[in-house]
């Protein structure tokens, strides 16, 4: 658990600066940068002097890119959003690389960390000059964790350095640069191993950085002499010399000192991101921090796989991978349809669109070409139902002409879903936000006439334009409808018609939530988003961020909703604005153990939306706990297997990455138990990767972890 600065955390009062704030920080000067130059708007950047930016400035950010839209740029959701996916990937160093050295400038590793730097930031550039923009920003955030604990771990403050470290992200360090391995670095601490500790450090003898190794490690000691990490779980801080110099906290051994490492690692990150503007094309930086549309195809409707395709029947079987690989190029926000002709047999796939989906806020609407009828057979329908997606059974591509949402997703906003309904008394609020209404009914059931119409006492409102209207699935937009509740009234529906209905509605108040969990990191404890299902009973956290100023914002409720018809599962929950972040927190308690969505209420219940993702609660867990790079070809993965039943489960294992890399074991594990147990990747080529790791017993639950390579 060698760590730098905490990684994300809630507290808007804290006198510590994080790996987010500062993060966010320099994203946010070197946005309004962009945004002076490209759109010509003023803004008025602050003087940053302890590595945090004041909220008021991320408030004037979001107040104007309503001009910056106008413009043609992204909304202040799909900005923010793509801040925090980059955050995201910073604080995950702190949780599955928290051993490994070089990734934090431990132990005197400048020379590898530094190359782990340039490294990282040339796959950043060659990712975002081949439009990888995803993968980009994951590697970008992972180098700014490295460079930003070079500044808590190593002494260059101490040295009176007050300006970031010149060769980090142009060039390796060299040994002349920091002391000798037989060099004494520190002498021992007079105040203890845990306490402030001002005068240990031998700034005579160079650039140093702390030791670190866990308590549970009782082989491996530091050379004598050399300084330590410190804090209560390092085991060198009690061998010569005694103490520490980190500076994550101002309550670490070098607190003294945390302001100026923190503002000193922002000048650092800014720095970076300046020069990491200055060599790509001022177009793609845009796309980069997603600011500019990064649209890899004319609409935000991607069809995957077109009645045109020359894609072999075998081919079409690869259901999975064809999804993949355009959900990796496809923006935030956004719909995608996939026509499937066959079933799919590389199902193993599903958990990692399922983790790209998840942290996109993308849906998945799969139609169903097939002459294979069987209901057993994989066509992607999970996806469709977990993201938010609708699944057409029988979708004729030579005759039905779908038309879904056209191409107005960026501000299409959830309302209902209503999922094996048959019921007509179907309520649907809409509020004053909301403009025209999108309804989408879908059956299995042949229907040759059918009539929808919303109710709202003696008025009764008729479609304005029917989008699509196939023998299975119709799609309807109601325009101008009044704020209120209405009832939805369905003729000419056979009797016991089962029928899936989603309602949204466009609207300027867009609003988007993550889950975060504590990531038990006892060293630098913190947030990280969550991967895979939660489990159930247990609690989680939910922020959220919306992005329209003109509503003032009172209060948020929120609520776990069956994915039925909407009953609410428990309790629910009141939200807590963060003012320093401009979001809300919301205290998830009790997961319940049925497939739920978000239901949110603003304002007194004023305004309601639904998430798109429906969570499904697990009762097993996997959870990649260390990843260690023992060579340039092997990578050793860690994890541990959670059983939360309270009876033994048989347990099933795949770890697959992008490429031919796959294995599978059994595991048998008892009530309440864990496995820990690792696998050995060979890297291919090299290249960048994503692993990701799906368990599953014989009843259906399943659950899986990602990290990518």
């Amino acid at each position: 658990m060698i760590n730098g600065f905490n990684p994300i955390s809630l507290s808007s009062d804290s006198p510590s600066a994080t790996h987010e704030s500062i993060t966010r920080c320099a994203f946010a000067t070197i946005t309004s940068e962009y945004i002076q130059t490209r759109f010509q708007i003023n803004i008025t950047i602050p003087t940053i002097t302890n590595g945090t930016c004041p909220s008021s400035f991320f408030r004037q950010l979001k107040s104007i890119f309503p001009q910056i839209q106008k413009q043609g740029g992204n909304s202040y959701s799909t900005w923010i959003n793509t801040i925090d996916y980059i955050i995201g990937f910073n604080a995950l160093v702190d949780v599955v690389e928290q051993t490994d050295e070089s990734r934090h400038f431990d132990s005197e590793s400048f020379i590898a960390a530094s190359q782990i730097i340039l490294a990282r930031y040339k796959i950043a550039i060659d990712s975002l000059n081949s439009s990888d923009y995803d993968n980009s920003n994951e590697y970008f955030g992972k180098v700014t964790h490295t460079l930003q604990d070079f500044y808590s771990h190593s002494n260059w403050i101490e040295l009176n350095n007050r300006e970031p470290q010149q060769d980090l992200g142009i060039n390796n360090m060299t040994s002349a640069q920091f002391a000798a391995p037989t060099v004494r670095t520190c002498t021992n601490c007079s105040t203890g191993t845990n306490a402030i500790c001002p005068s240990n450090n031998c700034t005579l003898a160079g650039l140093t950085s702390g030791y670190f190794k866990l308590l549970t490690d009782i082989i491996h000691k530091k050379p004598v002499g050399k300084c330590s990490h410190g804090g209560t779980f390092d085991a060198t801080k009690n061998n010569d010399a005694i103490g520490g110099i980190n500076k994550d906290t101002v309550d670490s051994i070098h607190g003294f000192l945390h302001v100026p490492a923190a503002q000193t690692a922002y000048l650092a990150t800014y720095k970076i991101l300046r020069q990491f503007r200055s060599q790509v094309l001022d177009i793609l930086f845009g796309k980069f921090i997603n600011i500019l549309d990064r649209k890899a195809v004319s609409s935000k409707i991607l069809m995957l796989v077109s009645s045109s395709s020359s894609k072999s029947q075998q081919d079409s079987s690869l259901v999975y991978t064809n999804i993949l690989n355009d959900i990796r190029k496809t923006d935030m926000f956004s719909s995608i349809q996939e026509i499937v002709l066959s079933p799919a047999r590389d199902s193993y796939y599903k958990s990692h669109i399922l983790s790209i989906a998840t942290h996109k806020h993308i849906r998945i609407d799969i139609l169903r070409n097939s002459m294979y009828r069987q209901n057993s057979f994989d066509y992607g329908q999970d996806l469709a139902r977990i993201t938010g997606g609708l699944y057409l059974y029988n979708y004729n591509k030579s005759q039905d002409n779908i038309n879904i949402n056209q191409n107005k997703q960026t501000e299409l906003i959830n309302l209902l879903y209503s999922k094996d309904s048959s019921s007509d008394n179907i309520l649907i609020n809409v509020d004053n936000t909301c403009s025209d209404l999108i309804l989408e009914f879908l059956t299995n059931d042949t229907i040759s006439s059918l009539t929808i119409q919303l109710q709202k006492w003696s008025l009764v409102l008729s479609s304005s334009n029917i989008l699509t209207n196939t023998t299975y699935y119709r799609s309807y937009i109601f325009s101008n409808v009044l704020p209120g509740q209405w009832r939805l009234i369905i003729s000419s529906l056979p009797i016991k018609c089962k029928f899936d209905l989603r309602v949204s509605c466009y609207s300027k108040f867009h609003c988007f939530s993550r889950v975060y969990v504590n990531n038990d990191n006892v060293i630098h404890p913190g947030l990280i988003e969550f991967e895979g299902n939660l489990i159930q009973n247990q609690n989680a956290l939910l922020i959220t961020t919306c992005d329209d100023n003109s509503i003032n914002i009172t209060d948020i409720s929120v609520a776990m909703v069956d994915e039925i018809n909407g009953n609410i599962l428990g309790n629910s929950f009141q939200s807590i604005y963060n003012s320093e972040n401009d979001r809300w927190i919301t205290n998830l308690t009790s997961i319940p153990s049925d497939p739920f969505r978000f239901k949110f209420s603003f304002n007194n219940q004023q305004i309601q939306r639904l998430s798109y993702l429906l969570y499904q609660p697990s009762l097993i867990d996997v959870e990649i706990t260390q990843v260690n790079t023992t060579s340039k070809q092997n990578i050793l993965i860690n994890y541990r297997i959670h059983n939360y039943n309270k009876k033994s489960v048989k347990i099933n294992f795949i770890a697959k990455n992008i490429g031919t890399y796959m294995i599978t074991k059994d595991y048998k594990l008892k009530a309440n138990a864990t496995q820990d147990d690792y696998i050995n990747l060979k890297s291919e080529a090299n290249q960048k990767d994503m692993i990701v790791l799906t368990i599953t017993t014989s009843t259906g639950d399943w659950n899986y972890d990602v990290y990518s390579l």
